[in-house]
């Protein structure tokens, strides 16, 4: 992705346009190049930022706006005074949102998959979602897949996306193992090891 920026990049810069046609060039071409793969990948922020410096660099200056322009104005919407270019990663994750409620509502193949997915998310930490867990404990024990990123991007900015599946107890008094850890004064290394013991037993 960040190849195709740098080649448009070179391209439009030897050319000598309009800054109407270099807004409409950047709008009509290249942010649909990257905003069409968004919701299959797992680009953090930092990989989103890469993708888009080269694209900001030139287009600003060519805009007539400083390049050094704040980036929270740069991808703030119009009423918010700002640019109104969305910022790869936020778009990356609300595209998987909206993927997620309607391939799941419409039971596609995909929303099976995508519930699959948050099944074997659960039965790896070992609890349900509703716990309060931090971010820093679910990047440490889940595996790394398109769900557990959305969860993550739910969580940090105070969201929540409610699900049908439960995890229950097989017998009374039964209580879930990870609870029972995440009560008690261990660190989190040591959190991650019983997590895997759990998991092999």
């Amino acid at each position: 992705m960040r190849k195709a920026v740098v080649n448009w990049v070179d391209g439009l810069r030897t050319g000598k346009i309009s800054r109407d046609e270099v807004w409409l060039a950047l709008q009509s071409t290249i942010l649909r190049t990257l905003y069409y793969p968004l919701p299959a990948l797992r680009l953090t922020k930092a990989q989103c930022e890469a993708i888009m410096s080269p694209l900001l660099q030139y287009c600003l200056p060519a805009l007539g706006i400083c390049r050094n322009f704040p980036r929270k104005l740069v991808f703030a919407p119009y009423d918010m005074m700002g640019l109104n270019l969305g910022h790869l990663f936020t778009l990356q994750e609300i595209a998987r949102i909206k993927d997620i409620i309607f391939h799941t509502f419409n039971d596609t193949l995909t929303g099976r998959l995508y519930t699959s997915s948050l099944e074997l998310l659960l039965l790896e930490l070992g609890c349900d979602t509703n716990y309060a867990w931090s971010s820093a404990l679910i990047d440490n024990l889940a595996t790394a897949s398109l769900i557990k990123t959305t969860w993550q991007f739910l969580h940090s900015n105070g969201f929540t996306l409610k699900h049908d599946i439960t995890l229950v107890l097989p017998r009374h008094r039964d209580q879930f193992l990870m609870e029972a850890f995440l009560s008690l004064p261990i660190s989190e290394h040591e959190l991650v090891a019983c997590n895997h013991c759990r998991m092999y037993l």
